[in-house]
């Protein structure tokens, strides 16, 4: 967990025109920098909660406050959805079955 001034250096960080906001696109990257490994279609459902309004620190807290996988996490859900489907053992699996693995983590893989 981050801790407060690890929250605000972040944000500052980002807060490029000092103007104590950033914008609903960069709440996304905020987090992920915080650490945090949120999935896109969660980033997009922030963004379009908050819609065009600038978001504060204060605000910006409260939604990195929210449940997010961390990188580690995630390595291990693919780790078990590729053994899953590596039916040979050798570890190796098809381009389309590499598909349905990211889509199964949450995240469509576009050609």
């Amino acid at each position: 967990m981050s801790s407060d001034r690890d929250i605000r250096d972040a944000f500052t960080t980002f807060d490029t025109d000092n103007d104590g906001s950033i914008s609903a696109a960069e709440v996304g990257t905020v987090i992920r920098a915080l650490g945090k490994a949120p999935l896109q279609s969660e980033v997009d459902a922030i963004e379009k909660e908050i819609g065009e309004k600038p978001v504060d620190l204060v605000t910006f807290k409260k939604y990195n406050e929210r449940k997010f996988k961390v990188p580690s996490q995630l390595q291990e859900d693919m780790i078990k959805a590729f053994r899953a489907l590596d039916n040979l053992g050798n570890g190796q699996i098809s381009e389309a079955e590499l598909r349905v693995l990211l889509g199964t983590l949450g995240e469509a893989l576009d050609r």
